[in-house]
Protein backbone atom coordinates (compact mmCIF):
# COMPACT_ATOMS: atom_id res chain seq x y z
CA UNK A 1 0.00 0.00 0.00
CA UNK A 2 2.62 2.46 0.78
CA UNK A 3 4.46 2.09 -2.55
CA UNK A 4 0.98 2.21 -4.20
CA UNK A 5 -0.04 5.63 -2.43
CA UNK A 6 3.62 7.19 -3.06
CA UNK A 7 3.41 6.37 -6.93
CA UNK A 8 -0.17 7.85 -6.96
CA UNK A 9 1.46 10.99 -4.83
CA UNK A 10 3.79 11.03 -7.29
CA UNK A 11 1.75 11.20 -10.66
CA UNK A 12 -0.48 13.75 -8.52
CA UNK A 13 2.76 16.10 -8.18
CA UNK A 14 3.67 15.65 -11.75
CA UNK A 15 0.05 16.47 -12.89
CA UNK A 16 -0.04 19.45 -10.65
CA UNK A 17 3.81 20.64 -11.74
CA UNK A 18 3.65 20.13 -15.71
CA UNK A 19 6.12 22.92 -16.40
CA UNK A 20 8.49 22.18 -13.25
CA UNK A 21 8.41 18.23 -14.19
CA UNK A 22 9.17 19.08 -17.85
CA UNK A 23 12.23 21.10 -16.95
CA UNK A 24 13.54 18.48 -14.51
CA UNK A 25 13.23 15.51 -16.93
CA UNK A 26 15.14 17.86 -19.68
CA UNK A 27 17.80 18.40 -16.83
CA UNK A 28 18.02 14.78 -16.08
CA UNK A 29 18.28 13.83 -19.91
CA UNK A 30 20.84 16.25 -20.77
CA UNK A 31 23.25 15.11 -17.60
CA UNK A 32 22.74 11.34 -18.62
CA UNK A 33 23.81 12.12 -22.49
CA UNK A 34 26.70 14.58 -20.99
CA UNK A 35 28.17 11.90 -18.76
CA UNK A 36 27.34 9.20 -21.29
CA UNK A 37 29.52 11.43 -24.03
CA UNK A 38 32.54 12.10 -21.40
CA UNK A 39 32.84 8.33 -21.10
CA UNK A 40 32.48 7.35 -24.19
CA UNK A 41 35.34 9.76 -25.39
CA UNK A 42 37.46 8.97 -22.20
CA UNK A 43 37.04 5.42 -23.47
CA UNK A 44 37.67 6.11 -26.86
CA UNK A 45 41.11 8.04 -26.31
CA UNK A 46 42.16 5.61 -23.74
CA UNK A 47 41.71 2.91 -26.88
CA UNK A 48 43.30 4.97 -29.13
CA UNK A 49 46.07 5.34 -26.73
CA UNK A 50 46.81 1.74 -25.91
CA UNK A 51 46.15 0.44 -29.28
CA UNK A 52 48.24 2.99 -31.39
CA UNK A 53 51.07 2.74 -28.81
CA UNK A 54 51.50 -0.32 -28.01
CA UNK A 55 51.59 -1.42 -31.87
CA UNK A 56 53.86 1.12 -33.01
CA UNK A 57 56.53 1.41 -29.95
CA UNK A 58 55.82 -1.36 -27.63
CA UNK A 59 56.37 -3.87 -30.25
CA UNK A 60 59.73 -3.18 -30.45
CA UNK A 61 61.63 -5.31 -28.11
CA UNK A 62 60.68 -3.99 -25.26
CA UNK A 63 59.55 -4.59 -21.89
CA UNK A 64 56.52 -2.62 -20.30
CA UNK A 65 56.49 -2.11 -16.40
CA UNK A 66 54.24 0.48 -14.28
CA UNK A 67 54.29 1.89 -11.14
CA UNK A 68 51.75 0.34 -8.47
CA UNK A 69 49.09 3.06 -8.95
CA UNK A 70 49.11 2.54 -13.03
CA UNK A 71 49.61 -1.07 -13.43
CA UNK A 72 46.12 -1.58 -15.21
CA UNK A 73 47.02 0.99 -18.48
CA UNK A 74 48.89 -1.97 -19.96
CA UNK A 75 46.07 -4.21 -18.31
CA UNK A 76 47.98 -7.24 -19.30
CA UNK A 77 47.09 -7.02 -22.97
CA UNK A 78 50.55 -6.80 -24.60
CA UNK A 79 53.38 -10.07 -24.65
CA UNK A 80 55.82 -7.25 -23.23
CA UNK A 81 53.97 -6.44 -20.13
CA UNK A 82 56.06 -7.18 -17.22
CA UNK A 83 53.94 -6.58 -14.41
CA UNK A 84 54.36 -3.56 -11.80
CA UNK A 85 58.58 -3.96 -11.45
CA UNK A 86 57.87 -5.11 -7.80
CA UNK A 87 57.17 -8.36 -8.83
CA UNK A 88 59.94 -11.33 -8.65
CA UNK A 89 59.99 -12.05 -12.81
CA UNK A 90 58.92 -8.33 -13.29
CA UNK A 91 61.89 -7.00 -10.93
CA UNK A 92 64.53 -10.10 -12.39
CA UNK A 93 64.07 -8.33 -15.89
CA UNK A 94 64.35 -5.15 -15.35
CA UNK A 95 67.20 -5.02 -13.40
CA UNK A 96 68.85 -7.53 -16.01
CA UNK A 97 67.78 -6.47 -19.21
CA UNK A 98 66.69 -2.91 -19.44
CA UNK A 99 69.05 -0.64 -21.14
CA UNK A 100 66.83 2.07 -22.11
CA UNK A 101 63.83 3.53 -19.82
CA UNK A 102 61.00 5.14 -21.38
CA UNK A 103 59.07 6.91 -18.60
CA UNK A 104 55.52 8.10 -19.01
CA UNK A 105 52.42 9.77 -16.43
CA UNK A 106 54.73 9.15 -13.63
CA UNK A 107 57.30 11.56 -11.62
CA UNK A 108 59.63 8.74 -11.37
CA UNK A 109 59.59 9.43 -7.31
CA UNK A 110 61.89 7.44 -5.17
CA UNK A 111 59.46 5.71 -2.72
CA UNK A 112 59.27 1.94 -1.89
CA UNK A 113 55.24 1.86 -1.81
CA UNK A 114 54.74 3.40 -5.90
CA UNK A 115 57.87 3.69 -7.66
CA UNK A 116 59.94 0.80 -8.60
CA UNK A 117 63.79 1.83 -8.20
CA UNK A 118 65.31 2.30 -11.33
CA UNK A 119 68.74 0.16 -12.26
CA UNK A 120 72.34 2.12 -11.68
CA UNK A 121 73.28 3.70 -14.92
CA UNK A 122 70.62 3.21 -17.45
CA UNK A 123 69.62 5.50 -19.74
CA UNK A 124 66.15 7.45 -19.34
CA UNK A 125 63.88 9.27 -21.79
CA UNK A 126 61.33 11.09 -19.43
CA UNK A 127 58.08 11.98 -21.42
CA UNK A 128 55.82 14.26 -18.33
CA UNK A 129 53.39 17.16 -18.40
CA UNK A 130 55.07 18.87 -15.15
CA UNK A 131 58.75 20.31 -15.59
CA UNK A 132 59.11 19.68 -11.83
CA UNK A 133 59.03 15.74 -12.39
CA UNK A 134 62.68 16.12 -14.75
CA UNK A 135 66.00 15.43 -13.26
CA UNK A 136 64.22 15.22 -9.95
CA UNK A 137 65.35 11.57 -9.14
CA UNK A 138 66.86 10.26 -11.86
CA UNK A 139 68.58 12.45 -14.73
CA UNK A 140 66.93 11.95 -17.95
CA UNK A 141 68.73 11.60 -20.66
CA UNK A 142 66.39 13.15 -23.12
CA UNK A 143 63.04 14.84 -21.57
CA UNK A 144 59.56 15.33 -23.65
CA UNK A 145 57.65 18.03 -21.68
CA UNK A 146 54.24 18.37 -23.18
CA UNK A 147 50.70 16.28 -23.23
CA UNK A 148 50.99 12.54 -22.89
CA UNK A 149 48.70 11.87 -26.51
CA UNK A 150 50.42 14.50 -28.10
CA UNK A 151 53.95 13.65 -26.91
CA UNK A 152 53.24 9.19 -27.93
CA UNK A 153 51.81 10.16 -31.41
CA UNK A 154 54.43 12.43 -31.86
CA UNK A 155 56.75 9.72 -30.77
CA UNK A 156 54.97 6.81 -32.68
CA UNK A 157 55.82 8.40 -35.86
CA UNK A 158 59.23 8.83 -35.17
CA UNK A 159 59.70 5.39 -34.18
CA UNK A 160 57.59 4.45 -37.76
CA UNK A 161 59.60 6.86 -39.66
CA UNK A 162 62.60 5.31 -38.56
CA UNK A 163 62.24 2.14 -38.68
CA UNK A 164 61.12 2.53 -42.75
CA UNK A 165 57.73 0.15 -42.12
CA UNK A 166 59.83 -2.46 -40.57
CA UNK A 167 58.51 -4.35 -37.18
CA UNK A 168 62.09 -6.00 -35.15
CA UNK A 169 61.09 -9.66 -34.52
CA UNK A 170 62.71 -10.00 -30.93
CA UNK A 171 59.19 -10.40 -28.74
CA UNK A 172 59.84 -10.64 -24.80
CA UNK A 173 56.77 -12.67 -24.30
CA UNK A 174 58.35 -16.08 -24.20
CA UNK A 175 61.09 -14.91 -21.73
CA UNK A 176 58.76 -13.39 -19.66
CA UNK A 177 56.29 -15.71 -19.85
CA UNK A 178 58.72 -18.03 -18.44
CA UNK A 179 60.05 -16.18 -15.81
CA UNK A 180 56.07 -15.57 -14.64
CA UNK A 181 55.95 -19.23 -14.96
CA UNK A 182 59.10 -19.84 -12.68
CA UNK A 183 57.95 -16.88 -10.09
CA UNK A 184 54.15 -18.47 -10.05
CA UNK A 185 55.93 -22.13 -9.37
CA UNK A 186 57.92 -20.70 -6.18
CA UNK A 187 54.73 -18.94 -4.84
CA UNK A 188 52.28 -22.12 -5.77
CA UNK A 189 51.93 -23.20 -2.66
CA UNK A 190 51.16 -20.17 -0.95
CA UNK A 191 48.44 -19.30 -3.32
CA UNK A 192 46.81 -22.84 -3.30
CA UNK A 193 47.91 -23.46 0.56
CA UNK A 194 44.83 -25.33 2.61
CA UNK A 195 46.32 -24.18 5.83
CA UNK A 196 44.19 -22.60 8.25
CA UNK A 197 43.94 -20.16 9.73
CA UNK A 198 43.75 -19.48 5.89
CA UNK A 199 46.56 -17.47 4.08
CA UNK A 200 45.62 -14.38 2.68
CA UNK A 201 47.19 -15.48 -0.77
CA UNK A 202 45.02 -18.19 -0.74
CA UNK A 203 41.98 -15.82 -0.87
CA UNK A 204 43.37 -14.05 -3.64
CA UNK A 205 44.17 -17.08 -5.73
CA UNK A 206 41.09 -18.02 -5.47
CA UNK A 207 39.17 -14.48 -6.22
CA UNK A 208 41.11 -14.83 -9.53
CA UNK A 209 40.20 -18.11 -10.44
CA UNK A 210 36.13 -16.95 -9.78
CA UNK A 211 36.07 -13.48 -10.85
CA UNK A 212 36.52 -12.14 -14.51
CA UNK A 213 38.76 -9.15 -14.14
CA UNK A 214 37.10 -7.74 -17.00
CA UNK A 215 33.91 -7.42 -14.88
CA UNK A 216 35.51 -6.11 -11.83
CA UNK A 217 37.05 -3.21 -10.97
CA UNK A 218 39.53 -3.99 -7.62
CA UNK A 219 41.61 -1.86 -5.28
CA UNK A 220 44.08 -3.16 -2.10
CA UNK A 221 44.27 -1.18 0.81
CA UNK A 222 47.23 0.43 3.17
CA UNK A 223 50.02 -2.47 4.38
CA UNK A 224 49.88 -5.99 3.98
CA UNK A 225 46.65 -6.44 1.30
CA UNK A 226 48.56 -3.90 -0.74
CA UNK A 227 52.08 -6.15 -0.39
CA UNK A 228 49.68 -9.15 -1.02
CA UNK A 229 47.72 -8.15 -4.12
CA UNK A 230 49.53 -6.02 -6.12
CA UNK A 231 51.99 -8.78 -7.24
CA UNK A 232 49.26 -11.39 -8.45
CA UNK A 233 45.99 -9.52 -9.44
CA UNK A 234 46.27 -9.26 -13.40
CA UNK A 235 43.74 -6.20 -14.80
CA UNK A 236 42.58 -7.02 -18.11
CA UNK A 237 40.88 -3.52 -18.95
CA UNK A 238 41.85 -0.27 -18.72
CA UNK A 239 40.69 1.27 -14.94
CA UNK A 240 40.13 -2.34 -13.65
CA UNK A 241 42.43 -2.14 -10.56
CA UNK A 242 42.96 1.38 -8.77
CA UNK A 243 46.47 1.19 -7.62
CA UNK A 244 47.50 4.14 -4.70
CA UNK A 245 50.31 4.15 -1.98
CA UNK A 246 52.20 7.14 -0.65
CA UNK A 247 50.17 9.02 1.96
CA UNK A 248 47.03 7.78 1.98
CA UNK A 249 45.83 6.25 5.20
CA UNK A 250 44.47 3.36 6.29
CA UNK A 251 40.81 2.51 4.63
CA UNK A 252 41.17 5.10 1.61
CA UNK A 253 40.11 1.55 -0.29
CA UNK A 254 36.86 0.97 0.91
CA UNK A 255 35.99 4.98 0.15
CA UNK A 256 37.46 4.80 -3.42
CA UNK A 257 35.53 1.03 -4.03
CA UNK A 258 32.26 3.16 -3.19
CA UNK A 259 33.10 5.94 -5.82
CA UNK A 260 33.92 3.19 -8.68
CA UNK A 261 30.63 2.00 -7.92
CA UNK A 262 29.06 4.71 -8.59
CA UNK A 263 31.02 5.88 -11.31
CA UNK A 264 30.69 1.66 -12.70
CA UNK A 265 27.35 0.44 -11.66
CA UNK A 266 27.78 -2.63 -13.56
CA UNK A 267 31.28 -3.29 -12.41
CA UNK A 268 31.77 -6.26 -9.53
CA UNK A 269 33.59 -3.35 -7.31
CA UNK A 270 35.51 -5.06 -4.15
CA UNK A 271 38.33 -3.33 -2.03
CA UNK A 272 40.58 -5.73 -0.01
CA UNK A 273 41.71 -4.25 3.67
CA UNK A 274 43.59 -5.20 6.63
CA UNK A 275 41.77 -5.61 10.01
CA UNK A 276 43.70 -2.36 11.22
CA UNK A 277 42.42 -0.58 7.93
CA UNK A 278 38.79 -1.28 9.08
CA UNK A 279 38.94 0.07 12.55
CA UNK A 280 39.82 3.28 10.42
CA UNK A 281 37.76 3.52 8.01
CA UNK A 282 34.91 0.42 8.34
CA UNK A 283 32.09 2.05 9.71
CA UNK A 284 31.67 3.82 6.17
CA UNK A 285 30.48 0.73 5.03
CA UNK A 286 27.51 1.64 6.46
CA UNK A 287 27.21 4.61 3.94
CA UNK A 288 27.72 1.73 1.09
CA UNK A 289 24.19 0.50 2.92
CA UNK A 290 22.10 3.14 3.60
CA UNK A 291 23.21 4.74 0.18
CA UNK A 292 22.25 1.51 -1.68
CA UNK A 293 25.78 1.17 -3.54
CA UNK A 294 26.42 -2.89 -3.86
CA UNK A 295 30.10 -3.27 -2.74
CA UNK A 296 31.85 -5.88 -1.85
CA UNK A 297 34.85 -5.78 1.05
CA UNK A 298 36.49 -8.15 1.78
CA UNK A 299 38.22 -8.21 5.30
CA UNK A 300 41.66 -10.33 5.80
CA UNK A 301 41.75 -10.56 9.31
CA UNK A 302 44.93 -12.18 10.94
CA UNK A 303 44.07 -10.15 14.44
CA UNK A 304 47.19 -8.72 14.00
CA UNK A 305 49.58 -5.63 12.23
CA UNK A 306 51.69 -8.21 10.90
CA UNK A 307 53.38 -5.81 8.46
CA UNK A 308 54.74 -4.39 11.50
CA UNK A 309 56.38 -7.27 13.08
CA UNK A 310 60.07 -6.14 12.43
CA UNK A 311 59.05 -2.64 13.60
CA UNK A 312 56.92 -2.78 16.70
CA UNK A 313 58.89 -5.34 19.02
CA UNK A 314 58.88 -2.92 21.74
CA UNK A 315 55.61 -1.95 21.99
CA UNK A 316 54.21 -4.89 20.66
CA UNK A 317 56.23 -6.75 23.74
CA UNK A 318 55.40 -4.26 26.25
CA UNK A 319 51.76 -3.40 25.07
CA UNK A 320 50.40 -5.73 22.94
CA UNK A 321 50.49 -3.14 20.38
CA UNK A 322 50.21 -5.04 17.41
CA UNK A 323 46.93 -6.86 18.55
CA UNK A 324 43.43 -6.72 16.92
CA UNK A 325 40.27 -7.93 17.83
CA UNK A 326 36.72 -8.35 16.65
CA UNK A 327 33.90 -9.75 14.15
CA UNK A 328 34.05 -7.53 11.37
CA UNK A 329 31.03 -10.13 9.47
CA UNK A 330 28.85 -8.99 12.45
CA UNK A 331 29.41 -5.32 12.72
CA UNK A 332 28.50 -5.10 8.90
CA UNK A 333 25.20 -7.40 9.56
CA UNK A 334 24.09 -5.07 12.44
CA UNK A 335 25.48 -2.12 9.58
CA UNK A 336 22.17 -3.67 7.42
CA UNK A 337 24.96 -5.44 5.12
CA UNK A 338 25.03 -9.01 3.55
CA UNK A 339 28.17 -10.13 5.29
CA UNK A 340 29.67 -14.06 6.13
CA UNK A 341 32.87 -14.89 7.71
CA UNK A 342 35.10 -17.63 6.51
CA UNK A 343 37.52 -19.84 8.20
CA UNK A 344 38.05 -22.87 5.86
CA UNK A 345 39.35 -22.39 2.95
CA UNK A 346 37.73 -24.95 1.25
CA UNK A 347 35.07 -22.23 1.34
CA UNK A 348 36.44 -19.46 0.14
CA UNK A 349 35.54 -19.52 -3.89
CA UNK A 350 31.98 -20.22 -2.99
CA UNK A 351 31.95 -17.14 -0.63
CA UNK A 352 33.31 -15.07 -3.27
CA UNK A 353 30.20 -16.11 -5.57
CA UNK A 354 27.91 -16.00 -2.87
CA UNK A 355 29.07 -12.30 -2.33
CA UNK A 356 28.89 -11.24 -5.74
CA UNK A 357 24.87 -12.59 -5.90
CA UNK A 358 24.22 -10.18 -3.20
CA UNK A 359 25.44 -7.21 -4.77
CA UNK A 360 24.12 -7.85 -7.73
CA UNK A 361 20.88 -8.23 -6.09
CA UNK A 362 21.72 -4.74 -4.69
CA UNK A 363 23.27 -5.42 -1.46
CA UNK A 364 26.34 -3.93 0.38
CA UNK A 365 28.40 -7.17 1.03
CA UNK A 366 31.38 -7.74 3.41
CA UNK A 367 33.63 -10.84 3.50
CA UNK A 368 35.38 -11.63 6.20
CA UNK A 369 38.34 -14.59 5.91
CA UNK A 370 39.85 -15.59 9.10
CA UNK A 371 43.73 -15.43 7.78
CA UNK A 372 47.86 -16.68 8.94
CA UNK A 373 49.41 -13.62 9.99
CA UNK A 374 51.32 -13.84 6.60
CA UNK A 375 54.94 -11.54 6.52
CA UNK A 376 56.60 -12.87 3.06
CA UNK A 377 55.80 -10.57 0.44
CA UNK A 378 56.81 -10.77 -3.89
CA UNK A 379 58.61 -7.53 -3.98
CA UNK A 380 60.72 -7.75 -0.79
CA UNK A 381 62.42 -11.09 -2.45
CA UNK A 382 63.43 -8.33 -4.93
Amino acid sequence: MRFLEAVRMAFRTIRAQKLKSFFSLIGVLIGVTFLIAVVSIVEGMNRYMTERFVQTILGVNTFQYTTGGGQDFFAGGTAGWGGNGFTGHGAHILYARADLILAIGTGLNRHPLTTPPLPDGVRIIHATNDTRDLHKSYAAEVALLGDAKLTLSALADAVKDRLGGRLLNRSPAEEIATKREAWLAKWQPRLTSAEAPITPYRVIHEFTRVVDPAEAIVTHDSGSPREQLLPFYRATRPRGYLGWGKSHQLGTGLGLTIGAKVAAPEKFCVNFMGDAAFGMTGLDFETAVRCGVPICTIVLNNSAMAIEIPHMKLSHERYRSRDLGGSYANLARDLGGWSERVEDPSQVAEAILRARRQTEEGRACLLEFVTSQETAFSRREV
